[in-house]
């Protein structure tokens, strides 16, 4: 059951248009209302995956070092139009459905859009962060930053593009990474930021990081075979509900709705898809700056023993294990986890983003990576920039009319401003 909510992503490619979605009543339950997200999907007709060499010298890493170009996505609407930079949630690869969703909802309201995998997607481990160890917001900012003002360079010199005024979104993790990519071009104006679309943002990324881990941990008891038949169960209810999604006999409210996982169950599909997309960033960490966590011998002819030992890696272990080191030995400090973290969450830049002349924050109070004392900040923080939805879980609203909607304003909003 490797990566399975991926494999669901994948599944339901062309199932639902982002740009024309139903209205869908939340689920009471927030992890079931979560897997709304797997349906999103968009046309990537117009995409451009576009790629750079940011660390030349990486291409010489054994197995991995084919991969090592930094790739993003280029949506072209047209020159002189503003343009959306949008950055995926953790673990998330531009090529993925999301991302062309998207890009349809900026596309139609009159933006170029570049979009960005995850800092935390093995991809911007091994070709986008400088010491290959992701997960500390500023550091990975300041790197995804640099990538950033790179690849708007090689579109405008590619296809002769000129962009008007320039916003950045991100989803989950990406709108934090957003928020604090926001906060840098504030204070060095090289790519000219106007205006941020924050949707479903984790306040404090280091709690965020352990509530996955307890996602994943409600299965520790099962035996293995009882995990593979959830796995099993799930991927073939999604075939079947596809393909009567297609033939027009379901609609896509009760196959979500009618979804025969107990919350327990859907809380370790979560937990198990993220730390997938955990194990994956590290081997692509650890061959860029090998600190010896990972024990086993990783060649092309044996890769699984080493991605093995890397699924059983913790969030919590990687934060201890992995980055703490190196965040340490980066800024010359013996801070602990807990200050490392604190300088990730976002109260570190929330004075200064708010800034900006358009803020939007889109979220829902049901989202489990949140605290009430998380939800107390965004009121307080945002105030009527906020838009906060009872229930969705996380992301699951996207597929939510009235959500679409106030992305569409914001947008809109900005747009008209601009010109």
């Amino acid at each position: 059951m490797r990566a399975l909510v991926f494999v669901l992503f994948v599944l339901s490619l062309h199932s639902v248009s982002f740009a024309n979605p139903p209205s869908l009543p939340a689920s009471d339950d927030p992890y079931k209302a979560s897997l709304m997200y797997a349906f999103l999907a968009g046309s990537d007709a117009n995409q451009h995956r576009e790629k750079l060499s940011l660390f030349p010298d990486r291409q010489s890493l054994p197995v991995l070092g084919e991969r090592a170009d930094f790739t993003f996505s280029f949506y072209p609407l047209r020159s002189g139009a503003p343009l959306v930079i949008y950055i995926g949630g953790l673990g998330a690869h531009h090529t993925d459905s999301s991302f062309a969703a998207f890009a349809n909802v900026a596309q139609s309201r009159g933006y170029n859009v570049l979009a960005f995998s995850s800092t935390m997607n093995w991809s911007f481990a091994l070709s986008g962060s400088r010491n290959g160890t992701p997960g500390q917001t500023m550091d990975d900012a300041q790197d995804l930053y640099v990538a950033i003002e790179k690849a708007i360079r090689h579109v405008k010199k590619k296809y002769g593009y000129q962009f008007g005024q320039v916003g950045i979104s991100g989803f989950s993790l990406g709108a934090l990474t957003s928020a604090y990519i926001a906060k840098l071009d504030l204070a060095e104006k090289r790519i000219g930021i106007d205006s941020l679309l924050m949707v479903n943002v984790p306040v404090d990324v280091g709690y965020g990081m352990s509530v996955l881990d307890s996602l994943y941990a409600v299965g520790d008891s099962w035996p293995i075979e009882h995990k593979e038949n959830i796995g099993g169960y799930a991927i073939n209810y999604y075939l079947r509900s596809i393909d009567d999604l297609t033939k027009g006999r379901t609609t896509l409210e009760k196959v979500v709705l009618s979804f025969g996982l107990t919350t327990d169950q859907i809380k370790f599909v979560i937990g198990r898809q993220f730390r997938s997309s955990l194990r994956d960033a590290l081997v692509s960490s650890q061959s860029v700056q090998d600190l010896g966590v990972l024990k086993s011998k990783f060649s092309r002819f044996n890769q699984n023993d080493r991605q093995n030992e890397a699924f059983r890696f913790s969030f919590r272990d990687y934060k201890e294990k992995v980055l703490l080191p190196a965040w340490q030995r980066r800024h010359g400090t013996d801070g602990t986890v807990n200050d490392m973290m604190a300088q990730s969450g976002l109260a570190e830049v929330a004075a200064d983003i708010v800034k900006l002349p358009s803020v939007t924050v889109i979220h829902t109070e049901d989202d489990f990576l949140l605290r009430p004392e998380d939800i107390q900040f965004l009121r307080d923080t945002f105030g009527s920039n906020l838009k906060l939805y009872p229930r969705g879980g996380h992301g699951g609203n996207l597929l939510n009319v009235k959500v679409t909607g106030e992305m569409v304003m914001a947008l809109e909003s900005l747009n008209h401003r601009l010109r």
